[in-house]
């Protein structure tokens, strides 16, 4: 199994029910007491939120590159850079079995 980076704190309410779908979809497919193997850094919405407001894409693109490096040295396994999905948190390989 492949290790996920997750970008979270988009809002923790998002980050959290990311982390039980990666989770119910590991003991579907693998059943028994199997769970993710996954990363996770947390950023700080209202920093983000703060960036977004000002159109500032490219400092914002330059944050999450960095974080999806940070994850990528941690161990996660990386195929593409990254997909923002709807402000809510950013997956980094999805493609985990």
């Amino acid at each position: 199994m492949k290790t996920i980076g997750l970008i979270g704190g988009m809002s923790w309410e998002s980050s959290l029910e990311y982390y039980r779908i990666i989770n119910e979809t590991v003991i579907s497919k693998l059943g028994g007491l199997h769970s993710a193997k996954c990363l996770m850094y947390s950023v700080d919405f209202n920093e983000i939120e703060l960036l977004q407001h000002q159109n500032k894409w490219n400092e914002l693109t330059d944050i999450m590159v960095n974080i999806a490096d940070i994850l990528k040295i941690a161990g996660a396994a990386l195929k593409c850079p990254f997909l923002i999905l709807q402000q809510s948190m950013l997956f980094l390989q999805w493609n985990m079995l």
